[in-house]
């Protein structure tokens, strides 16, 4: 059975008071004098991070009123017919129609002309003189064409042609030899040949002839004029010349 309250202690909530001061403060004090941990010197402390906030005042723009009375718009300028719009889209379009363009050419003024009076007739002139007659050339030819008979120095042979055997000759086996005369131009060509002597050859004889066949003394002359020349020379120019050549005519084995 509790006891009456009378008998109650009367310092009790004081004595509780006490105690739950004296406990706080003994956590305090714990908290406040805890040795700080030393991190080492490997450890860098780091400094804490602050904020900084910054505001600015921004004025808000304003915009000038229209006016009360606006200027009205000045109107376009009138259209003629001389001046007529053209849409251009490209600048070498423009340069293509200038260039294509032909302007039209004004005609002439017809001016009356004065009619000239016919000239009146003068007397007949009078008959021209005869002309006089050409001169003859005298003095020696000149070098180029002139021929020597004896040059200081005669056509000497560079270039032989062979005579092509007739096909259809009329004599069958015909051997023979020319001695031929040549006319040797400054260039060394042969513009002229004649035959002067003819030798058959028959059985290992050789028999003078006064012709061949015809068909074997073309051949002939057609091998001489294929032969080529250093041509001749006399005090130092070029001079056509005589000189001659011997032209074989053997029969195709």
């Amino acid at each position: 059975m509790p006891p009456p309250p009378s008998r109650r202690d009367r310092h009790a909530p004081t004595r509780a008071l006490a105690c739950l001061a004296a406990s706080l403060l003994l956590v305090n004090g714990a908290f406040l004098l805890w040795p700080e941990v030393d991190l080492g010197p490997d450890l860098p402390r780091e400094a804490p991070v602050r904020e900084q906030v910054v505001f600015e005042m921004i004025e808000p723009t304003r915009q000038p009123p229209p006016p009360a009375n606006p200027l009205p718009m000045p109107p376009p300028p009138p259209l003629t017919s001389d001046h007529v719009p053209i849409e251009v889209p490209d600048e070498r379009l423009v340069e293509d129609i200038v260039r294509d363009l032909e302007l039209p050419t004004m005609p002439a003024p017809d001016v009356p002309r004065r009619a000239t009076p016919a000239p009146r007739p003068g007397p007949p002139a009078p008959p021209a003189p005869p002309a006089p007659p050409a001169p003859v050339p005298s003095g020696p030819p000149p070098a180029d064409d002139r021929i020597v008979e004896q040059p200081d120095r005669s056509p000497s042979l560079s270039g032989q042609a062979l005579p092509v055997y007739p096909r259809n000759a009329s004599v069958s086996g015909f051997r023979g030899s020319a001695r031929v005369r040549v006319l040797v131009n400054t260039g060394g060509r042969v513009t002229d040949a004649e035959i002067v002597e003819r030798v058959r050859f028959e059985r290992n004889r050789e028999t003078p002839v006064a012709s061949f066949p015809p068909e074997f003394d073309a051949a002939i002359l057609d091998a001489a004029r294929r032969h080529v020349f250093r041509p001749a020379r006399d005090g130092g120019d070029r001079v056509r010349a005589y000189a001659f050549i011997s032209v074989s005519l053997d029969p195709p084995e």
